[in-house]
């Protein structure tokens, strides 16, 4: 059985934890030595890619390859508005690319194509394996980022029309599995579980010197900060952590906030309010960052503190325990199973539950027995890069049972 995994030409770092698993999971499955019954190879469109020890296909993606006059006429759609011409182009354009990459496909003998991404299908008609991560717009309450009418639409067409027809769904947690089961009554016997893990900082190593002096650029001291590594998404929730940390500052003024990652059009309000609640000398925000640099945030900090409202898992957990970094987090179903007893929980709608959580997190022997939770928690933890691509392995050859059933 012959499973191609796709690597999206489109994967940007700036995506956050989504492309930190990604190219983690890539890269494992490289290094894997699977089922002997399955060959595994990467798929592309995307000629640039890094070198792999598994074989790579560069499909010839032929939606590049407009004629002439087709080129002039989408081109004349932008200016003249011609939208039903640029539609017919654009369905005509794709209709040719879907038809030369199945042909492709089916003449290097890939039986099935495998997307690591959510809500990622390239190809139509051929047969399918996809990740889900969430249904962040049915689980959550309606934030903007999932209920505003192009996001919904699409994210309601891929789980009532597209994940329906895949023969295989892969989800990064039991909690994970029941949500997706609840909210689109797909089968559960065509979910199977992948475990989430830790990005690859978990293995880095930074020099100590370094560490020191990213910690001296930011004015900061070791253990006299706070740390929230997310994107300024509506669901991160960085309203009611800001409102948490304004009433832990009347306790502990010297203690610092350092907010890191890009702007999703919620970072202005955001830095509004710390301004209107005088705070902009005791939270820091970074901007995206290295890992080198988050390495160093997780070693120094008091802790990670996670209010966001999107689970059901999250990998910043797992970073977290992996560097010896305590963690306070959303009381989730799917952060229960990832961490169990080794963290400590707070409602993320209250303010004040946030505030007692870090108030806790301030008793050097609290904050010791977290840690110490944490590891043992770890030692039987399925939440492993090993782990996971075990679980693959055997998701794909219970998969290739049925693929095996026709031509």
């Amino acid at each position: 059985m012959k499973i191609g995994v796709w690597i999206s030409k489109d994967v940007n770092p700036q995506q956050g934890g989504g492309f930190s698993y990604t190219t983690q999971l890539i890269n494992l499955i490289d290094d894997y030595n699977f089922d002997q019954s399955l060959e595994v190879i990467f798929i592309s469109t995307n000629s640039n890619l890094p070198s792999f020890q598994k074989d790579v296909l560069v499909l010839n993606d032929q939606a590049n390859k407009l004629s002439l006059f087709k080129t002039l006429l989408y081109n004349l759609s932008k200016f003249l508005f011609l939208k039903r011409i640029k539609r017919k182009l654009n369905a005509e354009t794709n209709a040719i690319r879907n038809k030369s990459i199945i042909e492709e496909l089916r003449s290097n003998k890939i039986d099935i194509i495998f997307y690591p991404e959510q809500t990622k299908l390239a190809v139509h008609g051929y047969p399918f394996i996809v990740s889900n991560w969430d249904v962040g717009h049915l689980s959550m309450q309606a934030f903007p980022e999932v209920s505003n009418n192009d996001s919904f639409k699409r994210r309601e067409y891929w789980y009532n029309t597209t994940i329906k027809k895949a023969l295989a769904v892969f989800c990064e947690s039991e909690a994970g599995k029941e949500e997706l089961i609840h909210y689109t009554r797909l089968n559960p016997e065509r979910i199977h579980i992948v475990p989430l893990f830790p990005g690859a900082i978990a293995n880095m190593n930074v020099d100590t010197a370094d560490q020191e002096l990213l910690l001296k650029n930011l004015n900061l001291s070791t253990r006299q900060f706070f740390f929230y590594p997310a994107q300024f998404w509506a669901h991160k929730n960085h309203f009611h952590l800001i409102e948490a940390f304004e009433m832990l500052q009347t306790k502990y003024p010297d203690v610092k906030l350092v907010l890191t990652g890009s702007d999703k059009g919620n970072q202005k309000y955001i830095f509004e309010l710390i301004k209107e609640k005088g705070l902009t000398s005791s939270i820091f925000n970074t901007g995206f960052v290295s890992n080198e640099e988050l390495y160093t945030m997780y070693r120094h900090s008091i802790a990670l503190v996670m209010p966001t409202f999107l689970g059901p898992t999250n990998m910043p957990l797992l970073e977290a325990v992996a560097l010896d970094c305590p963690v306070l987090c959303s009381d989730l179903k799917g952060h229960r199973e990832q961490l169990g007893s080794g963290a400590g929980y707070f409602n993320p709608s209250e303010s004040d539950s946030i505030y007692q959580a870090m108030e806790m997190m301030m008793d050097p022997s609290y904050r010791s027995n977290i840690i110490h939770e944490a590891q043992n928690q770890r030692k039987e933890s399925i939440f492993t890069q090993q782990s996971a691509v075990k679980h693959l392995d055997q998701a794909f050859t219970e998969v290739a049972k049925y693929r095996k059933c026709w031509k």
